[in-house]
């Protein structure tokens, strides 16, 4: 089966991983059973959306896989994300807090968008990578959490 998640993941940013701001985000999630649930399956992407669980090439699914907060043709995690305006709160609250630009979520990769992994070309230092990836990975829990 094709991973529809792998734009990006050449690039993925290894030493944000070892930044001192990440490991501290881990260490203070993993913490508390239920975050640190979120996150793990943040991570690794297993998300439940409506397109990936409908989503089968060939077959005439598409009304299954509409977003069930605003009508977009597609549900998924990405939609959720970067995209849905029923995140858009969220999107703000970590746009304001780790200062980036509200155009910043929907110009990341897959990679980014479904599971919180930070590429090289998101910002110019190791520190900045850093600070966007625990931001990538709180809206993707907060998009887990509003999800149900």
């Amino acid at each position: 089966m094709a991973r529809f998640d792998a734009e990006g993941i050449d690039s993925v940013d290894v030493e944000a991983q070892s930044h001192h701001k990440w490991k501290q985000f881990l260490k203070e999630n993993n913490a508390d059973p239920h975050t640190a649930m979120l996150l793990n399956v943040w991570r690794h992407g297993a998300i439940h959306t409506a397109t990936r669980r409908w989503h089968k090439p060939g077959q005439c699914n598409a009304h299954l896989m509409v977003c069930r907060l605003r009508g977009a043709a597609l549900d998924s995690a990405r939609h959720r994300w970067a995209e849905c305006p029923g995140y858009a709160d969220v999107w703000l609250q970590l746009s304001v807090a780790y200062g980036i630009s509200e155009e910043w979520w929907t110009a990341q990769p897959r990679c980014t968008a479904k599971s919180g992994w930070i590429t090289r070309m998101a910002a110019a230092t190791v520190e900045e990578r850093a600070n966007l990836q625990v931001a990538a990975c709180k809206m993707g829990m907060a998009v887990m959490e509003l999800s149900g």
